[in-house]
């Protein structure tokens, strides 16, 4: 690949697609002595050149290349690398010269690549990088946590930006509607910008996506039980309202417990709308 060091300091890694850098990511998985600080020859500035030359062979082959053109793996290791620790290590990433733990001199691009693996996995982008942090027994675990993107987690039911367009109160309805979450298909993953793979705060937005789908999860399974206690624990048809009312708090209200707080109130009266719908009308 063509080397172009002016270039490629202009370049930016949402110029680059994300194909190419997963097969980037591969290729660094076959040349560990480009990123592994532990190996015995990382000083060996022969060694590495050689690697980044095949590497660089082996991509031209494939046919990767860049919208601003050519640019040699190198170069591109360098513009991870850095991105890597603007975005997710600032809190942790310490350079080479500083003092201090292990993880100074065991940085160890492992944990640069885990972090695109594992976005790129979970936003359903479906990039096949090749690369399983599990396969490697001796490098499995990241030296570094994610605990500092995790504070801010809150209930993520409250965040639904239209809660009546998801939960309407007409429940018998709702609840045969399935609240999958739609993933993306292969002709769409070629048009997604990298630039997203490294945007600031995805992680904290990934977290808060999980936390809404296991939510909803929960709450569907929660008005399935419901729903299903109305063939199990039918109340009689010949009681006035009130004691629907009293029978629904006694067999169904304690259910609701599990569910979050700012929510039991709505979830309440679209539960007693799908279960006592019959009875309400004929009273």
């Amino acid at each position: 690949m063509v080397e172009n060091i002016k270039k490629s300091e202009r370049l930016a890694l949402d110029e680059i697609g994300d194909a190419a850098i997963s097969a980037f990511i591969d290729l660094l998985q076959k040349y560990p002595i480009v990123w592994d600080k532990t190996l015995p020859d990382y000083k060996n500035n022969i060694k590495k050149g050689l690697a980044f030359k095949a590497m660089d062979e082996e991509m031209r082959v494939a046919g990767h290349t860049s919208a601003a053109g050519l640019i040699s793996t190198s170069q591109l290791y360098g513009l991870i690398k850095r991105r890597y620790k603007r975005e997710w290590g600032r809190a942790y990433y310490h350079s080479s010269g500083s003092s201090g733990s292990s993880n100074v001199n065991k940085w160890a691009f492992l944990d640069a690549l885990s972090f695109l693996h594992n976005h790129v996995e979970d936003s359903s982008r479906r990039v096949q990088t090749g690369f399983n942090p599990q396969a490697q027994s001796d490098l499995s675990e990241p030296s570094r946590t994610n605990e500092a993107y995790v504070q801010d987690n809150t209930n993520a039911l409250s965040e639904f930006e239209d809660y009546d367009v998801l939960y309407s109160p007409m429940a018998s309805s709702v609840v045969s509607t399935s609240l999958s979450i739609p993933v993306a298909s292969t002709s769409q993953v070629s048009s997604v910008a990298t630039t997203d793979i490294f945007s600031p705060g995805w992680r904290k937005r990934k977290l808060r996506e999980e936390e809404k789908r296991s939510q909803a999860a929960e709450l569907r399974s929660q008005i399935e039980v419901l729903k299903s206690m109305k063939e199990t624990c039918a109340v009689p048809q010949l009681i006035n309202l009130p004691s629907i009312n009293q029978k629904y708090v006694e067999l169904w209200a304690s259910r609701l417990d599990a569910l979050p707080r700012q929510s039991q109130a709505r979830i309440r009266l679209m539960v007693e709308h799908a279960l006592f719908e019959e009875n309400i009308h004929t009273h």
